[in-house]
């Protein structure tokens, strides 16, 4: 980042987003398919649940350009005002597959960081790509 700058384009940070989101992808599927897994021999496992939940809210606007859950009614008849950072005026959510989650990089490890629309909480969640690994990891302890 110090060098002299070039000419020539930097794609290190669309190599590094790409990965992530591949992994992104990838791991949700693992988590789905093991919470199915467990859904059906009626075990529950609250850290795999809460893992999958939140690789849900990144996946979603990555993968389909839409914010999770927002196909539910209550949500459909009275849908979020989407505002930019530092505008005053807000446009309401169009479920029309082009909404583009604001990401950007954590500052503490330099991994991706995605800022998904939760519904649930009706606010944008800060979720980093590293914290996501690391509670997926925590899942064998």
């Amino acid at each position: 980042m110090k060098a002299e700058s070039s000419n020539e384009p930097e794609w290190s940070l669309d190599l590094q987003f790409s990965l992530s989101e591949n992994w992104l992808l990838s791991s949700y599927e693992v988590a789905r398919a093991a919470k199915e897994q467990l859904k059906r021999r009626g075990d529950d496992m609250f850290k795999l649940t809460a893992l999958e939940r939140r690789l849900a809210l990144v996946r979603m606007p990555v993968a389909k350009g839409e914010i999770r859950d927002m196909h539910l009614k209550p949500n459909r008849e009275n849908p979020p005002v989407l505002v930019k950072v530092g505008d005053a005026e807000g446009e309401p959510y169009q479920a029309d597959g082009s909404y583009m989650m604001p990401c950007g990089l954590c500052g503490e490890t330099g991994a991706a960081l995605w800022y998904p629309v939760d519904i649930a909480l009706r606010q944008t969640v800060d979720i980093c790509r590293r914290d996501l690994s690391d509670e997926m990891l925590a899942l064998f302890d």
